[in-house]
């Protein structure tokens, strides 16, 4: 997926929204790691396959988010740029001043 954010960091400021070392050093790291592990993870609910075959074709919610969550690659391209930005942004990967553009599909390798 392609990103488009604010314009380029100031010289020497580093730039705290992608995953480089003086983020993962930085207090909005400690912040967001903090924020996360304070959630309550609920129980893991196992799925047969009988289910999934069932169900591969519907979107749901997700169990951590609780938004609208794809099944397929298929629906990820369907869902679009708008959709992926707002889980990102809701997981906190990705910040807010910051959004996918668009999604560019794997023609090799299919999942």
């Amino acid at each position: 997926a392609a990103a488009s954010g604010a314009g380029g960091a100031a010289e020497g400021a580093q730039d705290l929204s992608i995953m480089t070392m003086g983020y993962q050093l930085s207090q909005a790291c400690r912040d967001r790691c903090e924020k996360e592990l304070k959630k309550e993870i609920p129980a893991w609910v196992r799925i047969s396959h009988q289910q999934v075959n069932d169900n591969h074709m519907k979107k749901a919610k997700g169990m951590l988010y609780g938004i609208e969550f794809p099944w397929s690659e298929q629906m990820v391209v369907e869902m679009g740029p708008a959709w992926l930005t707002k889980a990102f942004q809701t997981a906190g990967t990705l910040g807010h001043d910051n959004a996918v553009v668009e999604i560019i599909t794997e023609k090799k390798i299919k999942v």
